[in-house]
């Protein structure tokens, strides 16, 4: 019987699961920096219309 991919990542990383933890950090690394990014963005986004919102109500 084939075994998939994802188990063999995982039956092959050390028993502790250190390994396999690592290397799926390393995956979701970059995912997790352009997620930051993101919202990051959209604060910025955010606080623009806030400020003019504000701005409007004050007239």
């Amino acid at each position: 019987m084939e075994s998939l991919p994802t188990q063999e990542t995982k039956t092959s990383a050390p028993a502790t699961g250190e390994g396999w933890k690592k290397s799926f950090n390393e995956q979701e690394q970059e995912h997790i920096e352009l997620s930051i990014k993101s919202v990051n963005e959209f604060s910025q986004e955010l606080e623009r219309v806030r400020a003019a919102m504000k701005s409007r109500s004050n007239k």
